[in-house]
């Protein structure tokens, strides 16, 4: 299977896909979290080596909208705390959750490879890039109600200005700051 086959059988998980578009042009290595069939052996395709099936609990069914987690508070507690040790050997930048796609998902006409490689071939990729104002007070926010760790603020920066360079932006403004900050929460609220 090759690139292009794999992208077009991830149907829905629209957050994967820029994802994987982010981690084509920065190479930041990406965290699939979710049960792995729903699109992570796709994106290993496309990926690589440059992404890892972090299933939420064991069962991997915990937080999926058609299928029942059957595992105990402490199971996932304990199997979380395992799991953000195996997160932090994998030096990932880029978290996403994934969800059981639903038939309409399947029917639904996304964009192609193509149209993704274009947008890549057209980045704008400089060494470094400004941060707007906004965007720094964005990150102080994230920093306070999230408690954002060093790593994740330098994954921030990181993945924001991959996403400025995807919007062919001069600088890191807030909006590529805020998606940034989205990849960074690897469980939400448990």
């Amino acid at each position: 299977m090759d690139a292009q086959e794999a992208w077009s059988k991830i149907a829905g998980n629209a957050i994967l896909k820029r994802a994987i578009e982010i981690s084509l042009l920065g190479e930041h290595m990406v965290t699939v979290t979710g049960h792995p069939d729903n699109g992570f052996m796709y994106a290993r395709e496309i990926l690589g080596g440059r992404v890892y099936s972090l299933p939420e609990c064991p069962c991997g069914n915990f937080g999926d909208l058609t299928n029942t987690c059957n595992c105990r508070t402490r199971e996932i507690q304990r199997y979380r705390n395992d799991m953000y040790q195996l997160e932090v050997m994998t030096k990932a930048e880029i978290f996403v959750e994934t969800q059981t796609p639903r038939w309409s998902d399947y029917e639904r006409s996304w964009e192609s490879f193509g149209q993704v490689m274009r947008r890549i071939k057209l980045a704008n990729y400089p060494e470094s890039m400004k941060i707007c104002s906004n965007g720094q007070v964005l990150i102080d926010k994230a920093i306070q109600a999230f408690g954002l760790r060093m790593r994740q603020v330098h994954n921030v920066l990181s993945v924001a200005h991959t996403i400025s360079a995807l919007a062919c932006a001069e600088s890191i403004a807030v909006e590529h700051v805020a998606e940034a900050i989205q990849y960074q929460r690897p469980w939400g609220n448990f």
